[in-house]
C-alpha cells in the first residue's frame, strides 16, 4: 500500500560507494547522485575548456586562454588554477563576475553553473591571496598613474600619417605621453577616435599601414609617479577590440609593465631592442626588464576589458615605469585595426572597474609634459606676448606655462606655415624664417623664455610685442 517514506533510509541495492541521493531527472524516472563532491583529473587549458565527466571538481593546468566551455547542461563543478590564463567574459557562453575578463592566478579557485548546453555562469570566484575579484566601484578613490588613459588630450593633433606634421614613425609621442614604437617606420596610422567604445568618449586607433609588422603604444611614468608602485603590485587594465581576427590576423595582444633601473628620467624611450619573431615577445632594450611575464589576451571584434594583476615591481634599483600594450604577431594586413581606450595602471593586487578620465584634470598632467601656445582669439589669426628687442634681428620674449613643467629645459617647435612678426610702436618687422633659439625655463614660475631670430630693422632694447600665426609653438619635456 502506498505510504509516506518521509525520514526512511533508502538505500540502492544496485549501487555502490560513498553516500547518494534520488534526484528526479525531469522525464518522470529518479537517478541516483553522488553527494560528495568528486576531484576528477586535471584538465589541460584549451579553447574551449572541456569539462569531463569523472567528478566535479577539477585542478586547470597550463595558460591557455579560453572563452567558451563544452559542458552539459545542469551541472554545477569547481575549478582550481594552476597557473595565468585568461578567461573571456561572454554574456551567454561565459558569464563571468563584473562583466569582465578575469586573468587567473595559481590557487584561484571558482565555481560554475552549466544553465545549459556549453552555457555557463561562474557563480563564485575566490582569490588565493584573498582579494575579491570584483574590485571597489568607480568613485574617484582608485588612483590611476596612467596620464590620459582615453587619449583625449591631442596637443600634436588627431591623426598622425607620413603627411602630417608630426610623422607615424618609430619612436615618436603623438596623442599625449604615449609613444608609438613600431618594427620601422609608417607601420601604422595613428587617429584618436570618436565614441568608438561605449562608456569611453575617445580613444586610439592603430591602422596597420604596412603589413606583416609588430607595433604597439608606450607610456613611460616619470620617476616621482613611479614610486608610488616601485617596491610593490600593481594591476593593469584596458579595454581593446580589433576589426578583424580571421586567418591569423592580429590575434595576438600582448601588454607587458616595464621597469627601468638606471639614470632617474633618463630613459631609452624605444624600450624594444629586438621585435623578435612570430608570437615571440620582443627583446627589451638596456636597463628595461619585463616584471610581468607578457600572454596573449586574445582580444576579439567586440570590446571587452583586459585585466594583468597582482604585478610585482621587484626589479632591484628601479627608477621608471613603463606601459607597453602592443600586437605581437607578424600576420597584421593592411587595413587591421587594434583599438584601446581606458589604459589603468594602479598599486594592488586586483584591478578596480575603470574610473572615468576628467578632461580638465588629464589637460593638466599632460601639460607637465607637453603644452601648445597658440592664438586665443581665432578672428586675429595671431598669439601674441610681450618682450623686447635684441639687437636689430632678434626679439626676446616668454610664455608662462599653465602648470609646472617637468624641470628640464622645454623643446620649442613652430606648429605653423608663417613666420613671427615683431611690432615696435607703429613699426612692423616680420622675420625673414622661422628660428627660435636660446630657449631657458624657470620652473618656479612656469616661466619659458625664447629668442626669435631672423627679423631686421630692429632697434635694441626696445619693447614690443612679438605675433605668431595662429599655430603657434609646442612646447615638450617628455621622456
Amino acid at each position: 500500500a502506498a505510504g509516506s517514506l518521509e525520514g526512511t533510509s533508502i538505500k540502492s541495492t544496485s549501487e555502490t560507494g560513498g553516500t547518494k541521493f534520488l534526484r528526479e531527472d525531469g522525464d518522470g524516472s529518479c537517478s541516483w547522485q553522488a553527494a560528495d563532491i568528486i576531484k576528477g583529473g586535471d584538465i589541460a587549458s584549451a579553447s574551449p575548456l572541456v569539462i569531463d565527466t569523472d567528478g566535479s571538481y577539477f585542478n586547470v593546468t597550463g595558460t591557455a586562454g579560453f572563452a567558451a566551455m563544452t559542458v552539459a547542461a545542469d551541472r554545477q563543478f569547481t575549478l582550481q588554477f594552476d597557473g595565468a590564463l585568461t578567461m573571456t567574459h561572454h554574456a551567454t557562453n561565459l558569464d563571468l563576475p563584473s562583466e569582465a575578463n578575469i586573468t587567473t592566478a595559481a590557487g584561484d579557485v571558482a565555481t560554475f553553473q552549466s544553465t545549459g548546453a556549453n552555457t555557463v555562469q561562474c557563480i563564485s570566484y575566490v582569490k588565493a591571496d584573498g582579494t575579491a575579484v570584483v574590485g571597489a566601484a568607480a568613485g574617484g578613490s582608485v588612483t590611476n598613474l596612467i596620464i590620459n588613459p582615453d587619449f583625449s588630450i591631442r596637443s600634436r593633433g588627431i591623426t598622425f600619417t607620413t603627411g602630417t606634421v608630426f610623422t607615424n614613425d618609430d619612436d615618436v609621442y603623438l596623442l599625449d605621453q604615449w609613444l608609438l614604437l613600431s618594427d620601422g617606420n609608417d607601420i601604422v596610422d595613428v587617429t584618436r577616435e570618436v565614441d568608438a567604445f561605449a562608456g569611453f568618449k575617445y580613444s586610439i586607433k592603430l591602422d596597420v599601414e604596412t603589413a606583416s609588422k609588430k607595433f604597439g603604444i608606450c607610456q613611460i611614468l616619470e620617476n616621482v609617479h613611479a614610486e608610488n608602485i616601485i617596491g610593490g603590485t600593481c594591476s593593469l587594465s584596458f579595454t581593446a577590440k580589433v576589426n578583424d581576427i580571421s586567418a591569423g590576423r592580429l590575434d595576438n595582444i600582448k601588454a607587458v609593465v616595464l621597469s627601468w633601473d638606471s639614470t632617474s628620467d633618463t630613459v631609452t624611450s624605444d624600450v624594444v631592442s629586438a621585435w623578435g619573431a612570430e608570437d615571440t615577445t620582443p627583446t627589451w632594450a638596456t636597463n628595461w626588464t619585463a616584471e610581468n611575464t607578457p600572454a596573449n589576451l586574445s582580444v576579439t571584434t567586440t570590446a571587452a576589458r583586459y585585466t594583468i594583476e597582482n604585478i610585482s615591481i621587484d626589479t632591484v634599483s628601479a627608477k621608471n615605469i613603463a606601459v607597453f600594450i602592443w600586437a605581437d604577431g607578424l600576420t597584421g594586413t593592411v587595413t587591421d585595426t587594434l583599438e584601446i581606450t581606458g589604459v589603468q595602471l594602479e598599486t594592488g593586487a586586483s584591478a578596480n572597474t575603470v574610473v572615468p578620465s576628467d578632461f580638465s584634470k588629464e589637460y593638466i598632467r599632460c601639460a607637465r609634459y607637453s603644452w601648445k601656445w597658440e592664438c586665443e582669439t581665432p578672428s586675429i589669426n595671431v598669439a601674441f606676448a610681450a618682450g623686447r628687442t635684441s639687437g636689430t634681428t632678434g626679439v626676446q620674449f616668454g610664455v608662462t606655462a599653465p602648470v609646472p613643467m617637468r624641470p628640464v629645459v622645454p623643446t620649442a617647435t613652430h606648429l605653423g606655415a608663417g613666420v613671427p612678426g615683431a611690432y615696435v610702436h607703429a613699426t612692423t618687422s616680420s622675420a625673414s624664417s622661422v628660428s627660435i633659439s636660446s630657449v631657458s625655463y624657470e620652473p618656479d614660475g612656469n616661466f619659458i623664455c625664447l629668442k626669435s631670430n631672423n627679423h631686421s630693422g630692429l632697434t635694441t632694447y626696445q619693447i614690443c610685442n612679438i605675433g605668431w600665426d595662429t599655430n603657434g609653438i609646442l612646447f615638450t619635456a617628455e621622456l
